[in-house]
């Protein structure tokens, strides 16, 4: 009996002990976690901790592994749906990037109304307004259907997909590269003709249509239905509604009435007092129901902040690169939100399609390819299906296009006006300049110049290579900025071996002959920077040195913004003004 207690006391405290460390690992874990959270980190992220375990891994993802392998379905569901939970993290977070939080995740899940799986529609009546997305519609037809959100960027949706295991890179012959713009583009449309085929008797198309503010355009789908039905009804709504039908729509328009200096001061108190109540709205866990009411969370009506950090160190010089110039000074606003915020956007086929060339007309010079289109030619197939079009015929048209533009560089590159001394210099060298006001700055000047030549004088030829479809106008290349930086970073460092003599600069334009049936390349040459100083580009270098210092950072209206990706959050465009004075 003695015996019997002395294990059973034994065995409890045992077990006391496996329960109080399972315990502190699992506080361990949630503390953790909630760590994370405070510190602002992603869904994602936290998702990965409570997955993995964090410091102390709870061989969870194993054990369910494990159970799969050997054929639980409990297993394969709770897998599949932690995929799912990853996914959808992954999509908002590519949606919303920089501004997902862990409790806006969880409100957007919450929100999700759309059955996922056909066992949880089962209770829908028949007489119901199905909501469904297209890929939910196959099989099923209705008198009826309302097809929304049908524009570009939306309809079809040509973003990349991803998955958490990346099962879509997978080929019959290992890892590639993912569907290509043109698969997914004839996906798109074949689910958008199975959504319009759900109709028996009528089918309802809406879309936006904002081409005069630059914003909304109707999907190409359109235009297929037009040539399939022949005869199309087209209703247009212009302006929105009066009155809206949301909360926020109400915010917004008591907002409106509340600071329109034309309303009357009666109109103007009563949408205060109303905004006031709205405002004051709280949940039972003390949480404004309506903070969009309250005037701390309007946009534009905060005095501007200054950070404790300036832009650049007041004890260093000012850096600044070749083509850094032109754009600080064309609109300072653009070029802090690329260069400091790095809010680029995602690289386009143009751009790719220059750095094909550019690249194989480096290995050309370097001699590291033939001087022969063929061979030029058969090192841009080499690469040439990494790059990702929206269409087959895009493709094919670029590529004709790309070896248009290595024939020109090669007929100029034999020509050899002038000695080649290198390609991608690196160069850099500090200069002092003078600011607005009459002062002086240092600034310290980097740059990747594609060629420097030399001319029958021994002087230095910086060659920019550019890939551009419009080329500078004529009027501009006498002061074009990055030119004149690479005549400045010669003349005070040459190729690091000194200061050294420069004869000019020219930008050499492969998409564009010289015309009057000429198959060579454009060359806009800039005359060599003058000898007295300061010179042009050391004052435009001063003004762009003062914006830094000074972080005047204002939008600025000019030819650029007819393709600037910060349109609809630029001041100085319509679609960008504040909502309130």
């Amino acid at each position: 009996m003695g015996v019997e207690v002395g294990e059973r006391v034994v065995l409890d405290h045992e077990l006391e002990l496996g329960v109080g460390v399972k315990v502190a690992r699992l506080t361990s874990l949630l503390m953790q976690v909630r760590g994370q959270i405070e510190a602002g980190a992603a869904p994602q992220e936290v998702l990965w901790t409570l997955w993995s375990g964090g410091r102390t891994p709870h061989g969870w993802p194993n054990r369910l592994r494990t159970a799969a392998i050997h054929g639980s379905r409990s297993a394969d569901h709770d897998l599949d749906a932690v995929m799912a939970l990853v996914d959808a993290a992954e999509r908002l977070a590519g949606r919303y990037p920089g501004f997902l939080g862990v409790r806006t995740f969880i409100d957007s899940l919450a929100d999700q109304q759309i059955p996922a799986e056909a066992v949880a529609d089962r209770g829908t009546r028949a007489d119901a307004v199905r909501i469904l997305t297209g890929h939910r519609a196959k099989g099923l037809e209705w008198d009826e259907v309302w097809i929304v959100g049908a524009e570009e960027g939306v309809w079809p949706d040509l973003r990349a997909r991803g998955s958490t295991l990346r099962a879509e890179e997978l080929t019959s012959t290992g890892i590639g590269s993912g569907p290509r713009p043109a698969d997914l583009l004839e996906e798109e449309r074949r689910l958008f003709y199975v959504a319009c085929t759900r109709a028996r008797r009528q089918l309802h198309i809406t879309s936006i249509d904002e081409k005069d503010a630059g914003g909304e355009r109707p999907s190409r789908f359109l235009d297929d239905v037009r040539a399939a039905l022949g005869t199309v009804d087209t209703a247009t709504v212009s302006g929105r509604p009066r009155h809206q039908v949301s909360l926020d729509g109400l915010v917004a328009e008591l907002r409106l009435a509340a600071m329109d200096p034309g309303s009357s001061a009666t109109l103007r108190q009563a949408a205060v007092e109303r905004l006031a109540v709205l405002a004051a709205q709280r949940d039972p866990d003390g949480e404004p129901l309506v903070p969009l009411a309250d005037p701390a969370t309007w946009w534009g009506l905060a005095a501007p902040t200054v950070s404790d950090r300036p832009v650049r160190d007041p004890a260093l010089p000012v850096s600044l690169s070749g083509s850094g110039l032109d754009s600080i000074l064309g609109c300072p606003l653009k070029w802090f939100l690329e260069h400091e915020v790095r809010a680029e956007t995602p690289r386009g086929t143009a751009t790719s399609f220059g750095s094909v060339v550019h690249a194989v007309a480096d290995f050309v010079a370097k001699g590291e390819i033939p001087e022969t289109l063929d061979d030029m030619d058969a090192e841009v197939d080499r690469v040439w299906s990494e790059l990702r079009f929206e269409a087959r015929w895009q493709s094919e048209s670029e590529r004709r296009e790309a070896r248009a533009a290595l024939q020109r560089f090669l007929g100029y590159h034999l020509r050899r006006d002038r000695e080649l001394v290198d390609t991608e210099a690196r160069v850099g060298a500090e200069v002092l300049v003078p600011t607005p006001g009459g002062d002086t700055e240092q600034v310290r000047l980097t740059g990747f110049i594609d060629r420097v030549e030399r001319d029958a004088d021994g002087r230095l030829v910086p060659i920019d290579l550019k890939n551009m479809r419009n080329p500078v106008p004529a009027k501009d290349v006498p002061e074009h900025g990055q030119l004149g930086v690479y005549q400045l970073l010669l003349r005070e460092g040459g190729l690091g071996d000194g200061p050294a003599p420069v004869g000019g600069a020219a930008l050499v334009q492969l998409r564009v002959d010289e015309g009057k049936g000429s198959t060579d390349a454009k060359v806009q040459f800039q005359d060599a920077l003058p000898d007295d100083a300061p010179t042009w580009v050391e004052i435009r270098l001063g003004e762009a040195a003062r914006i830094l210092r000074e972080e005047g950072f204002v939008a600025t209206a000019g030819h650029a913004c007819s393709y600037c990706a910060y349109q609809s959050t630029c001041p100085a465009k319509p679609r960008g003004e504040q909502v309130g004075p």
